[in-house]
């Protein structure tokens, strides 16, 4: 079996306060379709090898992980080069994911645990980027906007800051 990550310095770490929650809706963009794919093509060519390719973001990275046979190692791997490399990040796909994003901003902020997290974050880590809250706030993600989305992929995915790691 392959397993594969990419990890890019990303996440709360590289971001400001204006624009909080940038990677996270970055992230998922990544898996909306690549300048050669569009997303229902690329997600099937993958599903019909049985593998898994994804995106996130934590706090000092974002990332694409995959998982496949290692017979299909270079198939699988093209798509994460093709998904961190050349994404690609319409206007439509930005507008839903980011709708998504701010849907999932509000129920956080309507738990207890994530309000004392929030509120934990924001005293502890003080002046640091930590402060902030994983996925931004419906006030900074309102305010995302795709040219933001592109600017961010653009100034986090180098290689002095990133990792590629391959088992399998």
């Amino acid at each position: 079996t392959l397993h594969a990550v990419l990890a890019c310095r990303g996440g709360i770490i590289a971001e400001n306060a204006e624009e909080n929650g940038v990677s996270s809706l970055m992230a998922t963009m990544l898996m909306q379709g690549t300048k050669q794919r569009d997303r229902a093509t690329f997600h099937a060519d993958l599903e019909k090898l049985g593998a898994e390719v994804d995106s996130g973001c934590g706090n000092n990275s974002w990332y694409i992980t995959a998982r496949s046979l290692s017979e299909d190692a270079s198939t699988v791997l093209e798509a994460v080069a093709e998904a961190a490399l050349e994404p690609r990040m319409e206007q439509a796909d930005f507008d839903r994911e980011k709708d998504l994003q701010l849907q999932a901003v509000r129920v956080r902020d309507d738990s207890w645990s994530a309000e004392a997290d929030t509120f934990f974050r924001s005293t502890y880590f003080q002046g640091h980027p930590y402060a902030m809250p994983g996925g931004g706030t419906e006030a900074t993600v309102s305010k995302l906007t795709l040219d933001m989305a592109k600017a961010f992929h653009a100034r986090t995915l180098n290689a002095k800051s990133s990792v590629l790691s391959i088992v399998g």
